[in-house]
């Protein structure tokens, strides 16, 4: 739910989050550049990242800031080369490259982001992974 104490941060500037109209103003922001690094901050402690590079976005929940795992989104239905990589830019400048295999179509990403602003949880439909267990490749430099 969109309520007192959420945040959120696009590119590395932090806004309240209070108001509908602040997220999907922050959207219409997302869809009109290349790449993105937006944080969903939740006042009890979860968060939600997107990073963003073009149509496609990499998700990672994290149920709270210190030293969460978390989970991140994967594409079941990816069909493509399985050494493929997507880079994302971080607010630092950083980029990281992650498996294609993960990533999302970016209205995808979006609407789950808006599910955990509304419903303070993961998308249901999203299909996740628990890095808790392992099995996760380190993004690439």
């Amino acid at each position: 739910m969109v309520s007192r104490g959420n945040r959120l941060s696009w590119n590395g500037v932090e806004q309240v989050l209070d108001t509908p109209e602040v997220l999907w103003d922050c959207f219409d922001r997302v869809r009109q550049v290349a790449h993105t690094e937006l944080w969903l901050y939740q006042k009890n402690g979860a968060a939600l990242c997107v990073l963003t590079n073009r149509d496609c976005a990499w998700l990672m929940f994290l149920r709270d800031r210190e030293g969460d795992a978390g989970f991140s989104s994967r594409d079941p239905d990816y069909a493509g080369p399985n050494d493929a990589l997507i880079e994302f830019f971080l607010a630092n400048g950083q980029c990281d490259a992650y498996p294609a295999a993960w990533t999302l179509s970016l209205e995808e990403a979006l609407r789950g982001a808006e599910y955990f602003v509304l419903h303070g949880e993961r998308a249901p439909w999203i299909t996740w992974h628990d890095d808790s267990q392992g099995d996760i490749a380190e993004p690439k430099p």
